[in-house]
């Protein structure tokens, strides 16, 4: 079996299987290469994107966490003013009694 190649010229291809083994064992290689290098880029996308996922997840979650905290500091400093207010009016009651109390006595006395 033979080509001719450009110039016109016979090419016996038995002669240059060898070559052409070369030729096509190079272009295999060639593409697993192309092959491993599409699927390594692939691949460190994936991890960015999963990375960037959990700073996204991480940040939320503290957001989460603050306004929580924020909110339950609140609820008790509501409760804790509430409190107070009930007791500064029954502290007074009792302040006004203990005080006409010490009058009392240092009259008496």
């Amino acid at each position: 079996m033979s080509q001719i190649d450009k110039i016109g010229r016979v090419i016996n291809i038995e002669c240059n299987k060898s070559k052409l083994s070369i030729i096509e064992k190079e272009f295999v290689k060639a593409e697993k290469i192309e092959r491993d290098k599409q699927r390594d880029e692939a691949e460190a996308r994936r991890q960015i994107r999963i990375r960037r996922l959990r700073v996204i997840e991480n940040s939320q979650k503290l957001a989460r966490v603050y306004h929580a905290k924020e909110n339950s500091n609140i609820q008790r400093e509501i409760v804790t003013a509430t409190n107070e207010a009930k007791g500064l009016i029954k502290y007074k009651k009792q302040a006004s009694s203990m005080l006409g109390d010490k009058r009392c006595k240092q009259q008496t006395t």
